[in-house]
């Protein structure tokens, strides 16, 4: 009989819970990797944590919705991540080529945090929620669908780069798209 996986939930709920604490905490427990997939990006204490992570090894992916990337807020944000060479891509969804509105990390190949918090100054004072899950199985589709998204935007949205922009890695998610 096969070795049943341990699955870790806990929800929280913006503004009566420290959303923006948990989710500081969540990924800067990252020892190996830290895969994001964000709509809005506007937090200064992540950009100073994914820095920090990226400059002690972790592998660091990025993928940020173009119409979010270049806001007046996140464009400085994004400016830091460039300037520290932490590894981005800047697209839409794939076939329609709308926003690309998933909320969602992945740290050391297990664990999840998604919801509808954007990783926002605001997000914790609006109504969200972010829920983290703790299961390699759970983080599966989660791994392909950033590889995907990667894989889409490689191919076919080049021109939506920053310049100087390195390339957000795949993961080592085996059987997903490289």
């Amino acid at each position: 009989m096969p070795a049943t996986t341990s699955v870790t939930i806990r929800t929280l709920f913006a503004p009566f819970d420290d959303t923006q604490g948990e989710y500081l905490a969540f990924v800067s427990q990252a020892r190996r990797s830290i895969y994001i997939v964000i709509y809005g990006f506007h937090l200064p204490r992540l950009t100073d944590l994914l820095i920090a992570r990226y400059q002690a090894g972790v592998q660091i992916g990025i993928i940020l919705d173009h119409s979010q990337a270049e806001g007046r807020a996140e464009a400085s944000e994004v400016q830091r991540l460039l300037q520290a060479r932490v590894p981005l891509l800047i697209g839409t969804s794939p076939v329609h080529r709308q926003i690309l509105h998933s909320k969602f990390t992945v740290v050391d190949e297990e664990a999840v945090e998604c919801g509808s918090w954007n990783y926002s100054l605001s997000a914790s004072q609006q109504s969200n929620t972010l829920t983290i899950v703790h299961n390699p199985a759970y983080a599966a589709p989660f791994l392909q669908h950033y590889d995907r998204l990667r894989a889409f935007i490689l191919l076919h949205e080049l021109s939506l780069q920053p310049a100087g922009a390195v390339p957000a890695p795949a993961t080592a998610n085996p059987g997903t798209p490289s």
